[in-house]
């Protein structure tokens, strides 16, 4: 493919970087490190360590520590990505194919995808950037680098001048091989669901009744998704129930028939959110 000038690629998302820092913009041991000798990067940032770590939710984040305690602000950071393993494939990149791109800078990031010879912005994405005490965070979640298992990566500084062009750089490291980083799922995600309990009263002969539970991740992220399976019966005879995720609760949602009061309302819900094992709680209602 026809190689794209680095100054054009800095150019457009500079310039989307802008746009995006006018939004409201919404963590892990390190399992791989390497250092960078310093005094190679003339006036750009000069790079003296990276380290790649990955959370349970999959987030990459790369930190990249610098000799500048506060960042320029014609100053940038690129970090690449071989994700296919094959450095014939993506964006060449100083000896290295990149399926992925990020730009970040001191308040942001945004992630480019390479498909054959064109290159995709995009615009929302889990991509963010941030510059503290002379290093900079990079993290995106590997859904968004096409939920790669690993990957072959490097990250550079770039310092501009006032016009946009690309005046000096440091790489790290400063050329192949590159280091590749396999996404940890050793941990795996895990469910709490409180016990259920009923969510405007008990239920009521012949009226729609809900039983509704908190349900949390071992992650510590919101629950926004997910599938609830609902089991139901008074006595021996089953109610058709249904269920749905909502708002960070699990509920179970039926009609108690006519004829039952006095009577026992015992059921099952069973929460499943992906990457997580599925946790079933009971419950039981003397019916009014």
């Amino acid at each position: 493919m026809q190689k794209i000038s680095r100054p054009a690629i800095t150019a457009v998302l500079a310039a989307t970087l802008a746009v995006l820092a006018l939004w409201a913009v919404p963590g892990a041991l390190a399992d791989q490190s390497l250092s960078d000798p310093t005094g190679d990067s003339a006036t750009a940032p000069d790079i003296s360590a990276v380290s790649a770590s990955n959370d349970q939710a999959g987030n990459v984040i790369l930190t990249v520590t610098t000799n500048e305690p506060q960042l320029d602000p014609n100053a940038a950071f690129f970090a690449w990505f071989d994700t296919d393993s094959n450095a014939g494939t993506g964006l060449p990149a100083e000896g290295l194919g990149a399926e992925y791109f990020i730009l970040a800078d001191a308040e942001g990031a945004v992630l480019a995808e390479v498909q054959g010879s064109t290159v995709f912005v995009h615009l929302q994405s889990t991509a963010t950037g941030s510059y503290a005490s002379g290093v900079e965070t990079i993290r995106v979640n590997r859904s968004d680098l096409g939920d790669a298992s690993s990957f072959t990566f490097f990250v550079e500084s770039d310092q501009d001048d006032g016009n946009g062009n690309t005046v000096a750089s440091d790489q790290a490291p400063n050329g192949p091989p590159y280091p590749r980083y396999s996404v940890s799922q050793e941990s795996t995600l895990s469910l709490s669901v409180a016990r259920p309990a009923p969510l405007r009263g008990k239920p009521i002969a012949g009226k729609p009744f809900v039983v509704v539970a908190n349900v949390s991740r071992s992650d510590g992220a919101a629950v926004t998704s997910g599938s609830v399976s609902c089991r139901a019966k008074v006595g021996t005879k089953a109610i058709r129930a249904s269920g749905l995720v909502s708002s960070g609760a699990a509920r179970c949602s039926l009609r108690v028939p006519k004829g039952t009061k006095g009577k026992s309302l015992r059921g099952t819900m069973t929460v499943s959110v992906p990457g997580a094992v599925p946790v079933m709680r009971s419950f039981a209602f003397r019916i009014g």
